[in-house]
């Protein structure tokens, strides 16, 4: 059987850029459940992002099931875009470090040098 979904078998960082990467080209997935990848099917859409619990033969059946099942002609990825996740990321930064030497945008401040005694 041919099909256009990608099926990743052990999820990580990896197995979540592989599934974006496959919905930025416009073909639906097939994942591990987990709380990351229902969050995922979410922020897309309904039918792009196909989650099966258990074996390679689960992962199969969901897969032959997604075929047909209806979705737009793109899954929604904005949320995911630089202009939505730069600023976000930023912003985390700037929280866990807040005196990290960023400021405005991106810049770095010049350091803070002693007073001469």
């Amino acid at each position: 059987m041919t099909t256009s979904h990608l099926t990743v078998r052990r999820f990580a960082t990896a197995g979540a850029l592989a599934a974006i990467l496959a919905l930025s080209l416009g073909r639906p997935v097939v994942v591990p459940d987990s709380a990351a990848m229902r969050d995922l099917a979410q922020l897309v859409g309904p039918g792009w992002v196909h989650t099966f619990a258990g074996t390679s033969a689960d992962a199969l059946a969901t897969a032959e099931r997604a075929l047909t099942t209806p979705r737009s002609a793109r899954p929604d990825l904005s949320e995911l875009e630089w202009t939505a996740v730069g600023p976000a990321t930023a912003r985390l930064f700037r929280g866990l470090v807040p005196d990290a030497g960023i400021s405005g945008a991106g810049r770095l401040r010049r350091p803070r040098t002693a007073e001469p005694s």
